[in-house]
């Protein structure tokens, strides 16, 4: 039976990137295997959603939803985190803080910027939701989700298979062995000088105290 479907999506996708002004590579191995092309466009941001997902805009005007490619931070409601997807490092509420601090992260660093956004063949052009996975390229060269890992403000979302997915597992595993971030088995830092004040933060930091109250985080 002709695969008719994916001709139609793919043409379609590539109508719209080109009119969008992106750039398409289409690499061909010579295996004969489905492949799908690899899409990048420089964009600039209107919206902050939350730490992995962003609205941008096209060169023409357009607007997408753009959900960074091969992370996840934390949701930044307590019922929408699972602990277990993080390892249980973090409980619902702290998780729910650290993605409020993903949150923050992402609009210092991308709100109002001009970025490149670029597809992965290995993971496809759109997830179940129809927004565009693709991993976030700054001004500098930098890989900003790269960038979340390292700082312990997102996990590897490891059911999707990507091609920096070994290089990302090496930037958590060295999040995790440090304690950062969601790693690091506590509130953000500024939620902490809010409840326990300067004092007693940089002394728990430095592990030469350990209050009490630190318990009742996330019950």
């Amino acid at each position: 039976m002709p695969r008719i479907f994916p001709i139609l999506t793919l043409t379609c996708l590539l109508a719209f990137c080109l009119a969008a002004g992106c750039t398409v590579q289409v690499d061909d191995d010579g295996s004969g295997a489905p492949f799908t092309p690899v899409i990048s466009s420089s964009v600039r941001v209107v919206r902050i959603v939350d730490g992995d997902t962003i609205r941008v805009a096209f060169p023409d005007g357009s607007q997408e939803t753009v959900r960074i490619l091969g992370i996840d931070t934390p949701e930044t409601t307590v019922d929408g985190n699972d602990p277990g997807k993080f390892d249980d490092a973090s409980d619902a509420r702290l998780l729910a803080l650290w993605g409020e601090e993903a949150a923050q992260y992402t609009v210092e660093r991308l709100d109002d910027r001009d970025i490149t956004i670029m597809s992965d063949r290995a993971a496809g052009t759109r997830d179940r939701y129809g927004r565009i996975l693709a991993y976030i390229t700054l001004p500098d060269g930098s890989d900003f989700g790269e960038d979340l890992v390292e700082q312990g403000l997102a996990r590897v979302y490891t059911p999707e298979s990507f091609a920096r997915k070994d290089r990302y597992l090496s930037m958590q595993q060295q999040a995790m062995h440090a304690g950062r971030g969601i790693w690091s088995g506590h509130a953000p830092a500024a939620e902490l000088l809010g409840t326990f004040g300067t004092e007693t933060v940089t002394m728990m930091i430095r592990g030469t105290a350990v209050s009490p109250a630190m318990t009742s985080i996330g019950t």
